[in-house]
């Protein structure tokens, strides 16, 4: 067994500190959260790497009632309970994060992985049912790339049971880049980063782009941006080749020259 520190979600965890106790991992007591992938009988979901078991004797908090194994797909989960061995946890509370919301609201909003996508007019998000058929979409390539797995926010009245989406947002991009800004033009909303000379990308910035700071406790803005600042960027693709920024975040780092090249690029 191992003492670990660091951050768990999704049954994984980024460790900060790593320290041997012993070769048996049971018995650990563990907290994680993360979204329910599959569930695999009445009593048994998959998190990640992680199958989680429960019984009777389980505090389960706010969780709907489950009479198939697809009621909690895509709900999003705090769990404690004690490991059994490496990659399975018994369950002593399930505590469901968000959750669904009662009929007729005149509006809300979530965040939160796609599950059970049917169609555009019947998919689930957190365990809330969700009909985006005339839903407005950012960016507009969403509507025909939305699908299990994607993390999006959407906005709507709920009728029936149902959210009536009127807008659908990515929140989690396909794309993430670090590189170094070569140039601004902030009345158009974009700004370019060099992936390889001669070859800039073009990133657009709206008003739901999310914007840090690692220099500043002041909200970082387009304005504020000079050429050879780092940034790393999590966006979605568009069809002619540019990217639409959903977080944006300015690093300590900059690079001296207009033109240097600092990149690392990942298409997921």
């Amino acid at each position: 067994m191992v003492e670990l520190s660091g951050f768990l979600q999704n049954g994984k965890l980024t460790a900060t500190l790593v320290e041997k106790e012993s070769d048996d991992p049971s018995g650990a007591e563990v907290k994680t959260k993360g979204t329910i992938d599959a569930v695999l009988a009445i009593d048994q979901f998959t998190m990640g790497d992680l199958t989680i078991a429960f019984d009777n004797s389980t505090e389960l908090e706010d969780m709907p009632s489950i009479t198939a194994t697809a009621d909690w797909i895509g709900l999003s989960v705090e769990v404690e309970g004690t490991l059994t061995d490496a990659a399975n946890l018994f369950a002593e509370s399930i505590e469901l994060e968000g959750g669904t919301f009662a009929d007729n609201v005149e509006n809300v909003q979530i965040e939160g992985v796609v599950a059970e996508f049917n169609s555009l007019s019947s998919f689930k998000i957190s365990g809330q049912l969700v009909d985006a058929s005339s839903s407005e979409f950012e960016p507009s390539s969403l509507v025909s790339t939305l699908g299990d797995g994607m993390r999006i926010e959407v906005e709507g009245p709920i009728v029936n049971g149902f959210l009536e989406a009127t807008e659908v947002e990515s929140r989690g991009g396909d794309v993430k880049v670090t590189a170094a800004v070569a140039s601004m033009d902030v009345s158009a909303g974009l700004f370019t980063v060099n992936i390889t000379a001669g070859n800039p990308l073009t990133v657009t910035v709206n008003s739901q782009t999310l914007m840090d700071d690692e220099r500043s406790s002041e909200p970082l803005s387009l304005s504020l941006l000079n050429e050879g600042d780092v940034v790393e960027v999590n966006a979605v693709a568009n069809g002619d080749g540019s990217i639409v920024a959903t977080h944006v975040k300015r690093e300590d780092e900059r690079i001296k020259g207009v033109g240097a090249l600092y990149c690392r690029y990942d298409w997921e």
